[in-house]
């Protein structure tokens, strides 16, 4: 990277430099690390969750990310970006499949496609061990399709409404973390919470803490160093004075979680929040969004103070979650990405140091700080009515009328659990055989429910040992198992915790 810009024709005493191939140079590399991040998101949800639910994680993050590039190429670029606007509400989609626009603004398109990949990201480590894959990447193209277009248009594109009013977020804090955060809070509510985190009186259990804790940590901070170019790539990308801006920006996203995780080390050292970690990386993540909305319109030392009081907010917002409201979100998404990322917008119009015209409520700017608090809000609000719309009537009443949304804990384990690497048939034909055995056996069977897998009407793990034994000894019993298994897949329906009783098999 640095050969590429020393390479790159500018003057060194021009601090404004304009030249088009430093830009796109700048532009490029800043989203090709922030692309990083998507390892991240998927490190730090992946080594929270138990075993069992690891290749879940992986495959949702990996569909986001590519639901979310080709959403934004092929549609929300143009809903964002083009003119004329509707009205400030929208554009016309007059560029869809990138058709007619200028190769020249291709490195524009690119941050913007990461940018919008995102968003979705933050929905999986809120619907953690509860949605099926299919359901999750229509409703990530849902949400980059239409709220993150709406919310884009309205703050960065200079027609959009909020724009014209000075609204100004300036690295994404509620376009992309707050509307992310927003659709996993609606996913959330309408899924209920994970099989075993409620205690017999409806309130949710403690949580367990990350299952695979170096895993967890290498995802936060991964997410930090991917923050510096997402960040700092957004000066640039608004056409300020390029040296001034990107100086300032990185040192505030250095100063904001830093400051951030002083402040959570006091709480938890005064009794004010549970000591751990997990909590501590919570608290950096949240420091970081926290200054993403003014992370080149504020000084280091307005950074500080902001950063300082995030955890707070963000122990205040995870216990009125978790205790009043009884959301099962064990990752914080919402209050990390949704109420810091308000928070941010908020603070940029206490502490704006007159950047573009931008002036904080402690510099006299009344009207900004108003303008602030009317946008976040706003946003906020208009995400959850559309995400709840887009859930109840999109997915539930139209595209999985007849189809479970939620996914089977018990599915998924019995997956992981029978079928290891070395086992001589590959899953599909295990299943595909053990489907058309139990047909042609015409086995009797029962379906009952459990509330959770350590239920006291059945043993599993007893069972999963007994299970893996069958395995490996005589054909005519891997024949039997097989048989379950395909009982177990084709007949049970996946929304709950299920166990076949087969009579007449020992």
């Amino acid at each position: 990277i640095m050969s590429i810009l020393a390479s790159l024709p500018y003057d060194f005493d021009d601090v404004a430099y304009k030249s088009q191939e430093a830009i796109t140079a700048w532009l490029s590399t800043s989203a090709s690390q922030i692309f990083f991040m998507q390892l991240g998101f998927l490190c730090y949800e992946a080594g929270y969750v138990k075993d069992i639910w690891a290749p879940s994680i992986i495959l949702k993050n990996i569909e986001d990310t590519f639901v979310g590039i080709l959403t934004y190429l092929c549609f929300t670029h143009t809903f964002v970006t083009s003119s004329p606007s509707a009205g400030g509400i929208i554009s016309t989609p007059n560029e869809v499949f990138l058709l007619g626009v200028d190769a020249s603004l291709y490195e524009e398109v690119f941050i913007g496609a990461i940018f919008a990949a995102t968003c979705p990201t933050i929905i999986s480590g809120g619907v953690l061990e509860r949605m099926n894959s299919t359901s999750y990447m229509f409703y990530c193209f849902l949400t980059v399709l239409v709220n993150y277009s709406f919310v884009a248009h309205w703050i960065w594109n200079g027609e959009g409404w909020l724009a014209k009013l000075g609204f100004m977020d300036g690295a994404g804090a509620v376009v992309v973390h707050s509307t992310g955060a927003v659709a996993a809070w609606i996913a959330i509510w309408r899924l209920g919470p994970r099989k075993g985190s409620l205690n017999r009186d409806g309130s949710l259990k403690e949580a367990d803490g990350a299952h695979r804790p170096i895993i967890n940590a290498i995802g936060a901070f991964i997410l930090w160093y991917g923050w510096y170019a997402f960040n700092v790539a957004s000066p640039v990308a608004a056409d300020l004075q390029a040296g001034e801006a990107v100086g300032t920006t990185a040192l505030v996203t250095c100063v904001g979680p830093t400051w951030a995780s002083v402040s959570a080390l006091l709480m938890m050292h005064w009794g004010l929040a549970t000591m751990s970690y997990d909590n501590l990386l919570g608290a950096m993540i949240a420091g970081l969004v926290s200054i993403t909305g003014c992370c080149f319109t504020v000084s280091i030392y307005s950074a500080s103070l902001i950063g300082f009081l995030c955890s707070p907010v963000y122990f205040g917002a995870q216990y009125f979650l978790r205790n009043r409201l009884r959301i099962d979100d064990p990752l914080q998404v919402i209050a990390i990405h949704g109420i810091c990322g308000v928070y941010s917008c908020i603070m940029e119009g206490i502490f704006a140091n007159d950047v573009n015209g931008h002036v904080g409520l402690i510099h006299g700017g009344y009207g900004h700080f108003l303008i602030q608090i009317l946008g976040s809000l706003t946003v906020f609000g208009f995400n959850a009515i559309c995400s709840f719309v887009l859930w109840y009537f999109i997915m539930e009443r139209v595209a999985f009328r007849n189809t479970n949304i939620r996914q089977s804990p018990l599915h998924t384990f019995l997956r992981t659990t029978f079928f290891e690497k070395d086992n001589s048939l590959a899953l599909q034909e295990v299943i595909e055989n053990g489907t058309n055995l139990a047909k042609q056996m015409s086995l009797e069977f029962h379906v009952y429910s459990i509330a959770s897998f350590d239920n006291e009407q059945f043993d599993f793990l007893l069972a999963v040992q007994t299970f893996r034994e069958s395995m490996a000894q005589e054909t005519k019993t891997t024949v039997i198992a097989q048989a379950i298994v395909g009982i177990i897949d084709t007949y049970i329906e996946p929304d709950g915790v299920s166990f076949v009783n087969v009579h007449g098999i020992q």
